[in-house]
């Protein structure tokens, strides 16, 4: 049996989906496929769902950081649980680290909506320098 054959963006997808799988303790694939995942991925506007930041702005915005405390993180928008529940194309959405990071399990979505905007208004700030 032939593995298919992705595009640059289906592999990257694809690598996210296999990082959250791994991750989580429950099979991924009851809740969403690889292939749905794949496509929710590439099909979605790849900005921070709190801030509002573009995959482009975020890049200038890590470019200019010299924290070493995120050198893992950062450098892509992440998977974002909107609720305490399964990852699933309903409760998920892209977040940026920071985004992602400040709110944690603290705030609700709703509730982050605010120093989501915040944030991105210092970031916006940050690469007009």
């Amino acid at each position: 049996m032939r593995r298919k054959k992705y595009t640059e963006k289906e592999k990257l997808a694809s690598n996210t989906y296999s990082r959250l799988k791994s991750k989580v303790e429950y099979d991924l694939e009851q809740h969403w496929s690889r292939k749905d995942f794949i496509k929710w991925y590439i099909g979605k506007a790849q900005e921070c769902c709190y801030c509002r930041c573009t995959k482009e702005q975020l890049d200038k915005f890590y470019k200019l950081t010299n924290s070493k405390r995120y050198v893992k993180r950062g450098k892509t928008l992440e998977i974002e649980r909107r609720k305490d529940k399964e990852y699933s194309k309903d409760n998920c959405d892209f977040s940026c680290y920071w985004c992602n990071n400040a709110k944690s399990d603290v705030f609700s979505s709703d509730e982050f909506q605010q120093i989501g905007e915040a944030i991105g208004k210092v970031i916006k700030e940050k690469i007009k320098l």
